[in-house]
This record gives C-alpha cells, structure tokens and sequence, in this order.
C-alpha cells in the first residue's frame, strides 16, 4: 500500500507538470491489471478524465473465462476507476460482466484493432512457409506436445528444403531458452524467431500450427491448413483448449497423436490449400468465441463509441 502510494503521488505530479496542460477528455489505457494503469486511472479520475481499457487477450477456453471473471470480481479490483472496457471478443466479454467496477453496457467487444492492417496485406505470394507458434511455456501446459511438435517438424524440415519452417517466439528471452533445448538442428529452413513480422507469416504461411494463442486464432480468415496438437493432454487438461474434441469432433484440424500429427503435416505440405465446407464452420465457430469478427474496422469501432457514447 506504501508503494501504491507513491506510485499514485508520482502520478499527479507528472499530470500537473505536462497532462494537464493539453485539456484531454480521456485516455485510452493497455490494460487494467497492473498497479502502472491503476494508480493512474484513480488520478485521471480524480481530474475528470474519463479512462478507458483495451483489453488484449482472447481468452480461448471455458475454464479460462471461469478463472477470470472470479479474478475480476475480487476485492483488488473493486471501484477501480474505468469508464469503458473494449475485448476482443465474446469470451473476453463474459469475464467483465457483472464486476464491482464497470456496468454490463460499458464492456464493448470490438474485435482485434492490430489485425486491421492485415486487409492490405498481398496474400497472392507464394506459400512457402509453415509457421509453428511456440507452445512450449508451461503456461500452455503442453510442455510434452510442444517438444514432440517440434521434434517432429525439425525431422520433416531436412526433408523438405524448399519450405521455410519458422518457430514464432514472443521474446528474445523465449527464443533464447527454446535454442538452447537443442531440438532444432542449425539447418538453413528452419529458424526460432521472436524477430519474424506477422505481416510476413500472413502473407506467406501455407501451413499454421499452434494451440492456446491470439496469434493463432487472428489468422483463422488464411487460405491456409491448420494444425493444432492435442495429444499428451492430462484429464481434465482440455479445459485449457481453445479447440478439443468437443469442438472439432470430426478432427478436422486437431491432432491427437504425434504420428497423426507428422502425417497430416507430411501430406499437407504436399497438397494444394483446400477448405472444406465443414472447416470453414469450425473455424467460424472459433472465431465467433474470441473474436468478434474479421471485418478489420475495430479500431473505427474503438474510436466511434469513445466519440459518441
């Protein structure tokens, strides 16, 4: 409390030198789990300031959601001083619903304003590439699944040279300690990068692989294959699944064994892009759970219920 006090006398000072000279109607802040965006929200209160939050998960699995509603209803979080709530998606949508601190209509799912740009990216370029989004942290509790994935894309690399395999990490940290595993061989197509744009995983991806990521389900609208390895999962593990069984019960695009999962990578990297009619719902399925749609305006969305609500 001591250093929640500090950060809050720091706050107004820094208003009074430079905010409060530029007459701002509100803020739009990153997040409001953390004592930086707090503090602060109760100072731009406290200067009728009106604060609003972009929330920037998708929150995938039922159990998840669970977890964060009760999360968001405890007392940390309660008269926490914000005006408006933007999410994602519907998921993301029910964990803020009938909080201590924000009223049902003020929660806005608006989709994903960083994928707006992706509706200008040239999607014609050839597919030569097969990016796995890292699953390996033990926040995905996957840790096994993940090292057979890669044991098995590191294998198929060397067999197929023409094709880039790319390992998308989020930080240079990530990246570091999945190198140091010793799972990838130093081969010139296979690569760990945290570095990689996603412009250019859009753009030339023919394959996508992952679980439990935003990344994954944001480029859910690609004429690309789709693999999620599912294996190894302990019961009661599938609660932690964007997509299981019960969602994908004709196995369309999850793999629950490592041999099916070389498989099905083998075959489509063989393949042309084909999606099927009961894919394409499946996917649509997912998407309308975490994202509230792929029309790449969220951020006009954003902008017109803070100007005129």
């Amino acid at each position: 409390e001591e250093n929640k006090l500090k950060l809050y006398s720091y706050y107004e000072y820094l208003f009074k030198r430079y905010l409060d000279k530029l007459n701002i109607n509100s803020l739009l802040l990153s997040n409001i789990d953390y004592w930086e965006v707090q503090e602060f929200s109760r100072v731009l209160r406290k200067n009728n300031i009106k604060v609003a939050a972009l929330y920037r998960e998708s929150v995938g699995s039922q159990k998840q959601v669970e977890y964060l509603r009760k999360f968001y209803k405890s007392k940390s979080f309660k008269d926490l001083p914000i005006d408006k709530i933007f999410v994602f998606g519907q998921n993301a949508k029910k964990i803020f619903q009938d909080t201590n601190f924000i009223s049902n209509f003020d929660i806005h799912s608006i989709g994903i304003p960083r994928i707006d740009s992706y509706k200008k990216y040239n999607k014609n370029l050839p597919k030569n590439m097969v990016t796995i989004f890292n699953f390996s942290l033990p926040s995905y509790k996957l840790q096994k699944t993940s090292i057979e994935t890669l044991e098995v894309v590191n294998k198929i690399s060397k067999i197929y040279p023409k094709y880039k395999f790319l390992i998308k990490t989020k930080t240079d940290k990530e990246t570091k300690e999945l190198r140091s595993m010793g799972i990838i061989d130093n081969f010139s197509n296979i690569e760990i990068s945290d570095k990689t744009k996603m412009k250019t995983i859009i753009q030339k991806s023919k394959i996508i692989i992952g679980t439990n990521t935003t990344a994954v389900i944001e480029t859910l609208f690609l004429d690309a294959f789709f693999i999620y390895p599912s294996w190894n999962i302990d019961e009661g593990g599938s609660e932690n699944l964007i997509v299981d069984d019960t969602l994908d019960h004709n196995q369309l695009i999850i793999c629950n064994s490592k041999l099916d999962f070389e498989e099905r990578l083998t075959t489509q990297l063989e393949a042309e892009v084909t999606i099927s009619n009961d894919e394409f719902q499946l996917r649509s399925d997912i998407v309308s759970q975490n994202i509230e749609d792929f029309s790449f305006n969220s951020s006009e969305k954003l902008v017109d219920i803070l100007l005129f609500e």
